[in-house]
């Protein structure tokens, strides 16, 4: 995510840790706990955030993914709604990120492997050279 002096800060959005403020959202119909620290400094900030993927496609062979900007937006409503809804739009871009690239992630939580099988991952991993399979 840039700052507001045009400098980029890159920010693990995937893994809540011990101390760390969290919320809670949906990811492949299951509730998980997400780190809020990426959102809320794009709140203060108002600055996007840029997500961006790496996913291994085979030995020493890596694809990176870009999506579209998330963006955490100051309106009439509390900044917890701001920021709910901007986590939202993360989980939806990761559940698309997994669902198509198995990204070699490793999973601390729900089993999300029932999920995936109905997400359309079978056209989606056509698209990438050989993925590598992940299981957590």
């Amino acid at each position: 995510m840039p700052s507001a002096q045009g400098e980029i800060v890159s920010i693990q959005g995937d893994r809540a840790v011990a101390n760390v403020s969290q919320r809670e959202a949906r990811l492949f119909g299951e509730t998980v706990r997400l780190p809020d620290g990426p959102f809320m400094l794009a709140f203060v900030a108002q600055v996007p955030i840029f997500p961006l993927f790496i996913a291994r496609t085979s030995f020493h062979r890596y694809k990176i993914i870009a999506r579209e900007p998330i963006f955490c937006v100051r309106t009439d409503r509390d900044r917890a709604s701001a920021i709910e809804e901007a986590m939202q739009a993360w989980s939806r871009t990761l559940e698309s990120v997994i669902a198509v690239a198995l990204v070699a992630m490793v999973f601390v939580g729900p089993d999300f492997s029932e999920a995936m099988k109905d997400s359309g991952s079978r056209e989606a991993d056509a698209k990438l050279d050989t993925p590598l399979p992940c299981r957590a």
